[in-house]
């Protein structure tokens, strides 16, 4: 029964990028939103059965998710006809982090779980490759004009978000240059170089297609943010000199975006041509708008009343931090930064082991390409919620094997259900690169 529920778990995942289109053509329900129910009652009967355990590590970070997501609504039981609603939306967002969590927890079912991020990468790029040059049409598309002087339109493709096709994308491209053989069909399959190279071509395929400036960010700070931790993580290593320049990128960092966040924008918008300046002008009208809502509503964010009568303008707002602070409050806003910050905290401690560090790395890069590409979008759909619930689940497990804990569920051939991986067992699974 658990190799059946990891199957369906890995059926759900793969299901993501098609949310929107078999939603469509059902009319009803998506079937990721119909199978996602029912990999809960799995989850729980072989839990039951004794089959599936948990730790306190993966407790903590769901509990820190339930919290953000109560107290983002506390400010809206005013509007009792309209709190259900929000407050079921928000369950299936916390039901889509969660149900990575439970079901990646052995080192088999992580390199399963890089495969299924390959795959759904793929995905994203390619259709909105195909969909901006006219050779697939969706029953929904978001195009426009062509920026870059493309000649082919911007399009997001089977994705709802561009934020999430960034995301995703980083992931992929990581993944590829950092444990390559973690994508491959077989377990000590070489040809990581094949894989870094498709990966690079599927990336730049995708920002050909949506012609996104922040999906450009993203990769750019990702990739070289990785290589600043992987190399920082190798014994005999200057740590300070790597401390000193991350503390000054950082400061860099948030001086740009807490003093002269106009600036930047007003700099993006003179990056794209086309009507990329009439975007950041509208981002600044929404920045100044989510500051009012902050000044008005500080602790808990809007009320039900508002909140029910322009709920497309605050979930419109392309910032998570500024988008969560104007609906929730600055509550939510630390309850979310806390949540982030204790992924960074155990994606450290992975990447400081030999025996885990390409996949801490990944990790790390993933984080930044989070903290990049939410200046720019709301991140509120499910699968940034998906995905960020699936890094959680990779660097827990993986945590716990440099703990020298028993794994947490039975593997995939049943055949050593407590068995800690050796050192060697897990090297099989670190790439190519050293």
């Amino acid at each position: 029964m658990s190799r059946t529920g990891f199957f369906a778990f890995s059926a759900w995942f793969l299901l993501q990028p098609f949310t929107v289109l078999t939603a469509a053509y059902l009319g009803i329900l998506a079937l990721d939103k119909m199978l996602a129910p029912i990999l809960i009652v799995i989850w729980v009967a072989t839990a039951i059965l004794g089959q599936q355990r948990t730790d306190a590590k993966r407790v903590s970070f769901i509990l820190i998710a339930l919290a953000f997501f109560l107290v983002r609504n506390l400010s809206k039981i005013d509007n009792a006809s309209f709190y259900p609603f929000i407050l079921w939306e928000d369950i299936i967002l916390f039901g889509y982090f969660c149900i990575p969590i439970l079901y990646v927890n052995n080192i088999e079912r992580i390199t399963t779980a890089s495969k299924l991020i390959a795959i759904n990468a793929v995905v994203a790029c390619s259709s909105a490759f195909l969909v901006a040059m006219g050779w697939l049409t969706l029953p929904y598309e978001r195009s426009s004009e062509g920026r870059f002087d493309l000649a082919i339109q911007k399009s997001i493709g089977l994705y709802s978000s561009y934020g999430d096709v960034a995301q995703i994308s980083a992931y992929f491209l990581l993944l590829a240059l950092f444990v390559p053989t973690s994508l491959t069909l077989r377990r000590h399959a070489k040809g990581g170089l094949a894989v870094g190279l498709l990966a690079f071509a599927v990336v730049i395929i995708g920002l050909i297609g949506n012609q996104s400036r922040s999906m450009l960010l993203s990769l750019i700070v990702a990739v070289a943010i990785a290589w600043i931790f992987y190399y920082r993580s190798k014994p005999n290593t200057n740590k300070l000199l790597y401390n000193t320049l991350l503390f000054a990128m950082g400061a860099i960092a948030i001086s740009f975006v807490a003093v002269v966040i106009n600036q930047i924008i007003s700099l993006l918008g003179a990056l794209g041509g086309a009507d990329a300046s009439g975007t950041a002008a509208g981002r600044l009208i929404q920045y100044q708008y989510a500051l009012e809502l902050i000044s008005q509503n500080p602790i808990l964010g809007v009320d039900g009343s508002y909140y029910e009568r322009f709920i497309a303008q605050v979930n419109g707002i392309h910032n998570m931090w500024l988008g969560q602070m104007a609906r929730g409050g600055i509550i939510t806003t630390l309850l979310l930064l806390w949540l982030l910050l204790k992924l960074f905290r155990i994606s450290l401690r992975v990447l400081n082991e030999p025996e885990t560090r390409l996949f801490g790395t990944v990790a790390i890069g993933y984080l930044f390409a989070v903290l990049v590409s939410t200046l720019f979008y709301p991140a509120n759909s499910q699968f940034f919620w998906a995905l960020l619930g699936m890094n959680v689940a990779i660097v827990t497990t993986l945590d716990m094997q440099r703990l020298g804990k028993h794994e947490t569920a039975p593997a995939l051939d049943n055949s050593d259900t407590t068995r800690i991986p050796s050192k060697n067992r897990i090297l099989a699974y670190r790439g190519t690169r050293r």
